[in-house]
């Protein structure tokens, strides 16, 4: 679903950047989950593992690990992993408005408008909006689903003081969201602990709920 811009950069200007962290090993989680990235520019401003150190810590509390992959060639790519393009020069007539957008039902593309990123965010807070876009973006595919929250991870429509709530901590999910997410994991399970690159875990995910 798509993530709706409800900021302006000049709102923010002077707002730091949320703690990095990396990926990291995924000891204690619930659920891998693989995910390939595709940055398809050359802009040298770009460092989405920044970004993907905070949709790790994000995804995290609802119990399931990240793997973050670069995707060089298609046939590089796992069978069934997800899928994030990173793109930029958007047309304004793509989507307008919005920062990204996930293809919930197919359960494997998303694709990240970095240049609307960049533009509602500035400089301070650019990687802290792409963890939180790349989080809203892998629970929708995960979920399988097209829905949001009223507040948090999940919301439709981020404000201004959403992401500056961003620069100091990451946003939560809903109770629900997690469900969600549990219950999308728990498709895959009887199919095997490889199926869609997700190691599952049938008591824990129930001892989560």
């Amino acid at each position: 679903m798509d993530v709706k811009i409800g900021v302006m950069a000049a709102m923010l200007a002077g707002v730091g950047m949320v703690t990095q962290g990396k990926g990291g090993g995924c000891n204690g989680q619930v659920s891998v989950v693989t995910v390939y990235v595709k940055c398809g520019f050359g802009d040298m401003r770009v460092t989405p593992k920044l970004g993907e150190g905070i949709a790790s810590k994000i995804l995290a509390q609802a119990g399931v690990c990240i793997q973050w992959k670069p995707l060089w060639r298609k046939a590089d790519r796992e069978e069934h992993a997800i899928v994030v393009e990173i793109t930029s020069h958007t047309p304004e007539t793509l989507s307008p408005g919005v920062f990204a957008y996930a293809r919930a039902y197919e359960g494997v593309h998303i694709r990240i408008f970095w240049d609307r990123v960049q533009r509602a965010a500035g400089p301070g807070l650019v990687h802290a909006l792409l963890g939180h876009v790349l989080a809203h973006e892998i629970t929708h595919i995960v979920q399988g689903i097209d829905r949001h929250s009223q507040e948090g991870v999940m919301k439709a429509h981020w404000t201004t003081e959403d992401i500056v709530q961003m620069a100091r901590q990451p946003l939560p999910f809903e109770q629900k969201d997690v469900m969600l997410i549990h219950r999308g994991l728990e498709r895959y399970c009887p199919a095997g602990a490889t199926a869609r690159n997700r190691e599952c875990a049938p008591q824990q995910l129930s001892a989560a709920k």
